[in-house]
């Protein structure tokens, strides 16, 4: 197969198209930053340099089997930008003739999202939905960057962790290898529909962190915040700027997980045996390299 994936420099982007190169398929795709191509040699077929709200280059989609969405713009207030660009992209694709388009949104898209995050994949997820295109929805990807990079990060940084809701708030995931491996399965058999990937027992965020925390080898003292704390800090803050900061907004994000989880997984379908929470990170961590501690074969 030939996969054209747009934001193919990104964390996900790249780790797909080595996934598909290794079972023999032909990845190609769009990047906004051209001085990472050089990651992706001996992997990447082509690469065409695009930006979100540039003129798409003709022929940028020419002989693609599938187009895989993987471009997201995170600067401030870019909702609509994201938004346009992609139906741009996705209409620019069914005129080259590529019958089967994917979308990779977010289990936090959902018509009532606290995060501009959120809000901005579910808008996206509308159009694929109402063209009968395919739309996939990740957890947090357990992986050697992204998201989860930046947790491990904090992680460093601090020696002291406090988490919202005692650390009792689940944290929705998936490992980057079970979310490689149902991506192809939805490439190669062409599906169409949406389908929620990320473990069926999420862990609470407490099990989480110290998960990370044994993989590289350091102690953190966790602080764990009673709720009651939380929505005056949030409320006051909203009230006095107008808007959250990332952080407080993944809060509410997980408060709103706890109370109204909209999202049923479909992962079983794809992986009968995903990886288990602590084999997940402890790999994710090796391809960080701070793994400073083995506990698990």
């Amino acid at each position: 197969m030939r996969i054209f994936i747009t934001g193919i420099t990104g964390f996900l982007g790249r780790s797909l198209a080595a996934h598909l190169r290794a079972g023999q398929h032909d990845a190609r795709g769009s990047t906004h930053c051209a001085a990472k191509v050089h990651m992706l040699e001996g992997i990447l077929h082509s690469s065409v340099h695009y930006r979100f709200g540039q003129l798409i280059p003709a022929e940028m989609f020419g002989s693609s089997d599938s187009v895989v969405h993987c471009a997201h713009d995170d600067s401030a207030g870019n909702l609509e930008l994201n938004v346009t660009s992609t139906l741009q992209l996705v209409n620019a694709a069914e005129t080259a003739g590529v019958a089967h388009q994917v979308f990779v949104s977010s289990h936090s898209a959902r018509a009532d999202a606290p995060t501009i995050y959120g809000q901005t994949k579910y808008a996206i997820e509308k159009i694929f939905v109402d063209r009968g295109l395919t739309v996939i929805r990740p957890g947090l990807i357990v992986g050697p960057g992204g998201l989860f990079e930046r947790n491990v990060q904090s992680i460093l940084r601090f020696p002291f962790l406090p988490l919202p809701e005692r650390g009792k708030a689940p944290v929705i995931l998936i490992a980057l290898e079970d979310l490689l491996t149902s991506l192809t399965v939805v490439l190669e058999q062409r599906l169409s529909g949406s389908f929620n990937l990320f473990c069926s027992n999420p862990p609470e965020m407490s099990r989480f962190v110290r998960a990370i925390c044994n993989c590289m080898g350091m102690k953190r003292a966790i602080v764990p915040i009673p709720p009651g704390w939380i929505n005056p800090i949030i409320n006051a803050w909203e009230g006095l700027a107008g808007s959250l900061p990332p952080e407080l907004q993944r809060i509410r994000t997980m408060r709103l997980n706890m109370t109204n989880a909209i999202h049923k997984t479909d992962l079983p379908h794809f992986v009968p045996e995903p990886l288990e929470l602590e084999k997940m990170v402890l790999k994710a961590c090796a391809g960080l390299g701070v793994v400073k501690r083995r506990q698990v074969s």
